[in-house]
């Protein structure tokens, strides 16, 4: 389908959502997001429209030698992620920034899954072969209500026939899921979970013969289970080898490639699924369509293999390193494995509670598991540095373990790792599907034992999930009242400032605002409260108002500089 909505992204360590078309004049950015956030589509549209942009994989970057071809262009370079679950040794990163440092350090781009991005580490590196020295980590958000919307336009969709029942809504904030969401509905399904809707749509792109091979009757003597599973098998092959996929020429196969003669087993069904839609194919050569989706059937042909004779041991084994940990370019089999595996989900659940969440779906697992999961997620030590903002956690949040969310936000004053927790699930629960989620929101926002990042995450997701209650202008404002009179606290002012926001000028005005006006209380340039008084007093002032709503940013503004300047002296 390849629709493309124009995107938008926040940059680490800032509140603001912003056009990823806005840091066209950046000299380096990483774009980071989760599997089928629309990275790929992103870098495509963004080279076409940067002049002088050029889009090129991360494969093809690091081993191909083009000087002339990708000399003086602002390079999009897509993919880190796939290029290091498929080529360990020598260090990816380390082969992309000797080709940068080549070609003069010229403007780039880069993008991988946020789980797979080192952080401070690949950052450190990456500056060393940026222009200016400086790189721009740029987190894609998931799709807003209007983005959705504009995304369903162009396919010519009806919104309300996706959104037919309240477990449906996680999947249309992500690009994959929202299109195969699309297109199970097309087919006549419904499914009900992210699980359902890639089965659905692969049995239809199973249906389907890719555009550039002709037309054939072979496939009509497989039964269609027998060649999802088929896809299944090579997808798994391929993803545990940590090769692109298959060679069906004939000729001694590249790298990265396997020769599907080579592949024991029905060698006309494999030669069949390979000619749909659910691969893409050039010069002979075979790949998965998106790497989410072969994850998705590999997982599902492991627990069609469990089921069957296979030990799980001997699946899992595939899957872990010499330390026992799942190997980080396999957590996205490993987590529809688990998803798709009830035999052996506990231990899987084990083996990688946080990426149960974060690659497969766990909106359907049992109470139990759920609660197995929460617990592995809280013992977690890749949750002290996870990037928050994946809608995937809304999975984890409905109504049957509601009572399982509570304990977590009552418990988590008690220690640093139930901080954590709680902020991993501040802003999950989709309220359709959590019905205490108002009364618990208030009560996060105003529990003072509480990290602000994770009350300042309820108060958000407070004002995202009630926007059009009759009730909300009455919570914020009691909220507001609370901080005036004391019976709040608010260390930073960020509440304040998102309190203010979300009041101003048709509940609070400019008189009601000034009360909460002082210097900021903390040298950073970012955040809701600087947000108001430099930029919204002022946009949002009546006519008669203005002029002074503009002195008074302007006076915020003198004094936020004296403060970062105070804070630089320090």
């Amino acid at each position: 389908m390849n629709a493309y909505v124009e995107r938008t992204c926040t940059a680490v360590g800032s509140d603001k959502n912003d056009s990823l078309s806005n840091y066209r004049e950046t000299n380096a950015y990483v774009l980071l997001g989760g599997p089928g956030s629309g990275k790929t589509r992103s870098f495509q549209e963004e080279a076409r429209l940067t002049e002088g942009g050029l889009y090129v994989s991360a494969h093809d970057f690091a081993e191909l030698n083009r000087q002339s071809e990708w000399r003086d262009k602002t390079l999009f370079i897509d993919g880190l992620d796939e290029l290091r679950a498929s080529s360990p040794s020598p260090a990816p990163l380390g082969r992309i920034r000797t080709k940068l440092d080549e070609l003069g350090k010229p403007r780039f781009r880069l993008s991988c899954r946020d789980a797979d991005w080192h952080g401070a580490l690949d950052k450190g590196d990456l500056a060393q072969v940026s222009r200016d020295g400086q790189i721009t980590e740029l987190r894609l958000e998931p799709l807003s209500d209007s983005e959705v919307d504009e995304f369903l336009a162009v396919l010519d969709v009806n919104k309300a026939d996706l959104a037919y029942e309240d477990s449906t809504a996680s999947l249309l904030r992500n690009p994959l899921s929202l299109e195969l969401l699309v297109r199970a509905v097309d087919d006549g399904q419904r499914p009900r979970s992210r699980k359902e809707a890639f089965e659905a749509s692969c049995r239809s792109l199973l249906r389907e013969r890719n555009p550039r091979h002709a037309r054939s009757r072979e496939n009509e003597s497989f039964g269609v289970d027998e060649q999802l599973d088929a896809v299944g098998h090579l997808c798994a092959v391929a993803l545990l080898a940590g090769k692109r996929g298959y060679d069906g020429t004939g000729a001694e196969p590249g790298a990265h490639w396997i020769a599907i003669e080579d592949m024991p087993g029905n060698r006309s069904l494999f030669n069949s699924v390979l000619r749909t839609r659910l691969f893409e194919s050039a010069d002979g050569q075979f790949s998965p369509l998106h790497h989410h989706i072969a994850e998705f059937l590999a997982g599902r042909h492991l627990a069609n293999r469990v089921a069957a004779d296979l030990p799980t041991g001997r699946a899992t084994a595939l899957m872990t390193g010499f330390d026992g940990g799942v190997v980080a370019a396999l957590r996205g089999v490993w987590a529809w494995f688990a998803a798709h595996c009830t035999v052996a989900r506990a231990e899987l659940i084990d083996g990688d509670p946080l990426g149960t969440v974060l690659y497969g779906d766990v909106k359907q697992f049992s109470i139990d598991d759920k609660q197995r999961v929460l617990d592995g997620v809280s013992r977690s030590e890749e949750l002290l540095d996870l990037p928050i903002g994946s809608p995937r956690r809304a999975d984890l949040a409905t109504e049957e373990v509601a009572h399982l969310i509570w304990n977590v936000f009552s418990q988590a004053p008690n220690s640093e790792r139930g901080q954590r927790v709680a902020l991993f699930l501040a802003d999950a629960p989709e309220h359709r599907s959590f019905p205490d989620l108002r009364p618990l929101l208030l009560s996060i926002v105003r529990n003072e034992g509480l990290w602000s990042a994770t009350r300042q995450k309820a108060l958000h997701r407070l004002i995202s999930q009630f926007r059009d209650a009759p009730t909300l202008d009455d919570d914020l404002d009691s909220l507001l009242n609370e901080i005036d009179v004391g019976q709040l606290t608010d260390h930073d002012n960020e509440l304040t400032g998102r309190l203010l926001y979300g009041l101003y000028p048709h509940r609070r005005s400019l008189d009601d605002a000034k009360g909460f006006f002082h210097a900021p209380k903390e040298p950073k340039p970012t955040g809701w409260y600087r947000f108001f008084w430099m930029s919204v007093v002022k946009d949002k002032a009546v006519e008669s108002e203005r002029e002074e709503a503009e002195q008074l940013a302007a006076e915020f503004q003198r004094l936020a500089n004296e403060v970062l300047d105070k804070g630089r002296i320090v």
